[in-house]
Order: structure tokens, then sequence, then C-alpha cells
């Protein structure tokens, strides 16, 4: 489950589950770049297969622009360096990757949850909170 990637070791892990955030997600970035700490930002982009076009067009809007900051990619998952905060997005926003009709957020944040949980475990992440 933990994605082949340049890990660092981080001091927090925050969990965000994106669905329909292009427009808010930027000052949310600001506002975690200010906290005094070396942050790990999980971000699942998910959308489900009966997700309207406009979520969908959203979420892509969202992929692409996180994608023009400097990354390294595994598959669906991508750390992504901006700024000095570190992201690591799992990609659910495209067609192979959906999240069936009447599912979404609530595996999004399972997923989240899991995989803050395991890099907590390998120590990549040394305060034992999820945010």
């Amino acid at each position: 489950m933990l994605p082949n990637l340049p890990f660092e070791e981080y001091d927090r892990v925050v969990c965000i589950p994106t669905y329909e955030e292009f427009e808010f997600l930027s000052e949310v970035l600001e506002d975690l770049i200010e906290l005094p700490h070396k942050i790990l930002l999980l971000l699942n982009n998910n959308c489900r297969v009966d997700s309207p076009d406009h979520v969908k067009d959203n979420n892509q809007s969202l992929h692409n622009w996180l994608l023009t900051f400097p990354h390294h990619q595994d598959g669906d998952s991508y750390l992504i360096q901006w700024d000095k905060l570190r992201i690591l997005l799992l990609d659910h926003s495209h067609d192979q990757n959906q999240y069936p009709k009447h599912e979404g957020v609530g595996l999004a944040r399972d997923e989240l949850g899991s995989l803050a949980c395991i890099l907590i475990e390998k120590e990549i992440v040394t305060c034992p909170w999820i945010w």
C-alpha cells in the first residue's frame, strides 16, 4: 500500500479527501506552510463513477495544477514538492481509479487513514496523531 517514493521524515501527517476542491486547496496549502512543523499532506483526489461532469472537471483541474510542481510518480501516486510542503497525491479522479456508486469520501478517508498509520508505523511520520 505504501508507494515506492522518496519519502523523508516528517513531524506531522495531514489527511484531506478532495472532491471538487480546486478553488479552495491553494488557501489550505498556504495555511499549512505557516505551521512550525515538517508536514506530509496526504490528498485523495476522489470521484465516483457517477460523479457529475463538473466535479470530474474540477478534480482534473486540481490534478493538473498539482502536477505543475516538482514531483515523483509511482503508479497512481505522486509525491509533490509545493513550497516547503510535501504532498502525497492519491489519484482516484480518473476513470480507471474512480470509486463505485454510493462510495467516495468514506473510502477516501479510510485509505488516507490507513496510509497515515503505515507512515507512522514505519517512522516516516514521527507524531502518532493524524490531522
